[in-house]
């Protein structure tokens, strides 16, 4: 991906937003002066009140051990150093989480697959079975060097009943107590994911998904 200012940044996404658009940002793109945070301001001064942008602040490190694949013998020591999640202080390590330090920028409970946003959050989002999942019409806009990893995949997934419903748990802070929730998640096998962002690459226009490699 090309190095764009500000300037080509606006231009681009006024021909592809509109003021009242739900757009879902990822970023996985780790060059030099790349300034995802200045991407984000962008989408930010096009997206209005009533429109919502969205970044995904997944952690992953809190969910339990029994859902990480780590081996029974090791559950009760794992479990004690997981720290619950906070929306406040759980970080992700991650490019997106420079979507903290926005101006307006809120942030869901999900202790897992929690999402950063600013301007008014879609209804079905805090109470979403499947929170990967986005409600309907939303726009993607991943930038990085692997769109398969998109959630607009995932979208198109679940839309098709591609994919599988497991249950899984992680450790959350809730007032004062720390303590364990249960939830659904919806999740794709690798081939699964590259048969349907085919599909998604090949429609992403009239979609709504746009990928800068």
């Amino acid at each position: 991906m090309e190095l764009l200012m500000k300037e080509d940044w606006m231009k681009i996404f006024h021909e592809i937003l509109s003021p009242e658009d739900i757009v879902c940002v990822q970023c996985e793109n780790d060059k030099p002066g790349f300034d995802f945070q200045m991407v984000l301001r962008c989408i930010q001064e096009i997206i209005e009140n009533d429109g919502c942008m969205m970044v995904p602040l997944f952690t992953l490190q809190t969910l339990d051990p029994a859902c990480r694949g780590i081996d029974a013998d090791r559950w009760e020591a794992s479990r004690r150093q997981i720290t619950g999640f906070d929306k406040k202080q759980t970080i992700t390590g991650c490019a997106e989480s420079c979507m903290l330090f926005l101006s307006g920028v809120q942030r869901t409970r999900h202790p897992v697959y929690s999402f950063g946003y600013s301007g008014t959050l879609p209804e079905a989002m805090p109470v979403q079975n499947f929170p990967t999942v986005l409600p309907p019409g939303a726009k993607f806009i991943y930038l990085g060097a692997h769109p398969e990893r998109s959630l607009a995949v995932d979208q198109n997934a679940f839309q098709k009943s591609i994919g599988t419903i497991v249950v899984q748990r992680a450790k959350i802070k809730w007032g004062k107590q720390i303590r364990f929730r249960s939830f659904v998640h919806f999740q794709l096998s690798n081939s699964d994911r590259m048969f349907c962002f085919k599909e998604c690459d090949a429609q992403k226009l009239r979609k709504g998904l746009y990928f800068f490699k």
